[in-house]
């Protein structure tokens, strides 16, 4: 196979892979913690999207610390400014009962508002709940981006940053570091295996013969490991219930194996389709946004679905709502 870049060619297949990942996300988040519905998906859906984003990156012969330090402060304020906004309303009027931990319903609004940013700083520099929990993604997103320049631009000094990561990896199964540093060290790790690897990737899912059988097995074994080290949440640092190292070294093998499974599975779909184009071009706005509809769905709800057939409703709802606000950011031109 001719090397592919992704800068010369889109290709369709990835985006049906994004979709399916979007898709699950939110249909996981409508169900309880431990449930069977989440134990699986969470075995692998955040993994995935590092992975995925890290086949993206465009490495311009410099670190783009600008663009980087902008996108964060941008993607992160955005997120959790309206979310706090809307948020304080929602819980004076009684429509929203779920709340994260250390965050309280004041009697005012503008105390509500108060609390529920000052939860948000929190949050943010000691690596404790969020008022819109994808905010640790955003940064660990900008960890994983920067840190990818810096090993290209400076490859003398690859030996000292990847020690580091490799620390603080192990480190996150006994420790919470400030600034989601822990966090942000695993997801780099997909995140980099993605970049360097981008083209045995690409040429191992448009070579692969017997596909189907091959995602038969990897479904297979991503079941058993996910039965034998139970729920994993990279956001809490929780990687499994089997002793420690070995939970980590299960996660990662099970993270790969779900991530090669979807990319395999989606491979068979590689035709362009505006749909499929438009939700994955809309991915980061659903995974901000969902976390609205999550909180209101389940103060409604008295909790989490059980129902998968809703669930299932709900999330096509919500993702078309998320593609549909993003389509009319994108026509007003506002900036983001």
């Amino acid at each position: 196979m001719d090397e592919i870049t992704l800068e010369e060619k889109r290709i369709h297949y990835l985006d049906t892979a994004k979709v399916i990942a979007v898709f699950l996300v939110v249909f996981a988040h409508l169900f309880s913690t431990y449930s069977a519905e989440r134990v699986f998906i969470y075995s692998f859906h955040v993994p995935f999207f590092f992975l995925v984003s890290g086949l993206f990156h465009k490495w311009k012969g410099k670190v783009q610390w600008k663009k980087y330090i902008l996108m964060l402060f941008v993607n992160v304020l955005g997120a959790n400014v309206l979310y706090v906004f809307l948020g304080g309303v929602f819980y004076q009027l009684g429509l929203w009962t779920w709340t994260p931990s250390g965050f309280s319903i004041a009697d005012t609004i503008f105390r509500t508002w108060y609390n529920m940013f000052k939860c948000f700083l929190l949050g943010v520099v000691f690596t404790r709940d969020l008022p819109n929990g994808v905010t640790w993604f955003l940064i660990a997103l900008f960890y994983s981006k920067l840190g990818t320049d810096i090993l290209q631009k400076y490859p003398k000094y690859r030996f000292i940053i990847l020690l580091l990561i490799l620390l603080l990896i192990p480190l996150s199964l006994f420790v919470k570091l400030p600034l989601w540093l822990c966090q942000g060290a695993v997801a780099f790790s997909f995140y980099i295996i993605g970049f360097r690897f981008k083209d045995k990737i690409l040429a191992f899912v448009d070579g692969c013969k017997c596909k189907w059988l091959i995602v038969v097995v990897l479904l297979g074994i991503n079941v058993l490991l996910t039965l034998l080290n139970g729920k994993v949440s990279l956001a809490v640092l929780l990687f499994g219930r089997l002793l420690r190292p070995c939970n980590l070294l299960v996660f990662y093998i099970n993270a790969l194996v779900g991530t090669l499974m979807l990319i395999l599975l989606s491979s068979y779909y590689n035709k362009a389709n505006t749909i499929i184009t438009s939700v994955s071009k809309s991915l980061m706005p659903i995974l901000v946004l969902q976390q609205f509809f999550r909180t209101t769905i389940r103060s409604i709800a008295g909790g989490s679905l059980t129902n998968i057939a809703l669930a299932t409703l709900l999330s096509i709802a919500i993702i078309t709502i998320c593609v549909f606000l993003n389509k009319m950011v994108d026509y007003v031109k506002i900036p983001r």
